[in-house]
Parts: structure tokens; C-alpha cells; sequence
């Protein structure tokens, strides 16, 4: 899931909230986030856990990531210390509208 955040095409800045079903996200060593644009390019970008927060993976939009206008689609990805931990992260999607003026 996501924060209720509104996705504009050419805004930077927004928090996008990738929820981990409450597993502990302590024994995590890199997280890499998946965003599938509208035009089905694929960018890797790296998350992060906030300290207060340990259960769920945080992202902030950066210039160039929403340019288009339609779905798109997060995933984390996460590696573990220890590798025998997996934990299945669930896509989600967001529309990303044009801004009016």
C-alpha cells in the first residue's frame, strides 16, 4: 500500500510508503525499489527504513521519476544479513495525473 499521497507527472519530493505486513526490517541490508513507469520503463532507486519505524520501506520521488502521466507500479526488493530470510513484498500502483493550473 502507499500513503495517500497524490502523484503529479514532474513533482519531486513525495513520500511513497511500501508496507512490509509488520515484519521486523532490522536484519535488512539494502533495499532496492522498483519503479514500472506508464511506458514500462523500469528505474531501481534505493529505499530506506526510518528509524521510528521499522516495519515499512519509504521512498522519495526524485526529478524525472513521475514525468508521465498513468500507473505506476513500486516494489521493493530487499536483501537480508541473513539469507535465509525472505519476505514476499506485494506490487502496488499509483496514478500519476497531470497538474492543473
Amino acid at each position: 500500500m502507499a500513503d495517500e499521497k497524490q502523484l503529479y507527472t514532474d513533482s519531486w519530493g513525495t513520500q511513497i510508503l511500501l508496507e512490509t505486513l509488520a515484519v521486523n526490517l532490522d536484519d535488512v541490508s539494502a533495499i532496492t525499489i522498483k519503479i514500472e513507469k506508464p511506458d514500462g520503463v523500469i528505474l531501481e532507486k534505493i529505499g530506506y527504513i526510518e528509524s521510528e519505524d521499522s516495519v515499512n520501506v519509504y521512498y522519495i520521488t526524485e526529478e524525472g521519476d513521475i514525468d508521465i502521466a498513468g500507473n505506476y507500479r513500486f516494489k521493493a526488493e530487499l536483501d537480508w544479513v541473513t539469507p535465509s530470510k525472505h519476505l514476499p513484498t506485494v506490487p502496488f500502483t499509483r496514478v500519476a495525473k497531470d497538474q492543473e493550473f
